[in-house]
């Protein structure tokens, strides 16, 4: 299509309810919604249709209420009792690898330090022979 065609498409009036409908809120749609579909098939006037859709959104926004305020209790923060014994044993880990790897240093350093020695005296050894 040209773009003159799409223009003509897209008529001031068109775009004024494409506008209309992006300033409905998701809950004035829902609404409408609910509200054409009680509408259908009922004798109800409109004004009772419409306490009936109010009515099931003010459930609606308790069911809501009520699961925020669960999920705010699912989220609350751990038993600090519990982290702090968990915590504890983690130094206590901590600790024993620290003395370890200390340990582990000395031998390392004293095998290094025995090396050392031993390559001197070699070496002044081998001075004497020569």
């Amino acid at each position: 299509k040209t773009n003159d065609e799409r223009d003509a498409q897209a008529t001031p009036d068109l775009l004024k309810g494409q506008q209309e409908l992006s300033q409905q809120t998701n809950e004035e749609t829902a609404k409408q919604i609910l509200f054409n579909y009680l509408k259908d098939g009922s004798t109800d006037n409109d004004d009772t249709t419409k306490k009936k859709v109010n009515l099931v959104f003010e459930k609606i926004q308790t069911l809501k209420s009520r699961a925020a305020g669960s999920v705010q209790a699912d989220n609350k923060p751990p038993d600090s009792s519990a982290e702090v014994k968990l915590l504890q044993e983690q130094r206590n880990e901590l600790e024993k690898k620290v003395t370890e790897l200390k340990k582990q240093l000395e031998e390392e350093t004293k095998n290094q330090k025995s090396l050392t020695e031993a390559k001197e005296k070699t070496k002044a050894d081998m001075t004497e022979l020569q």
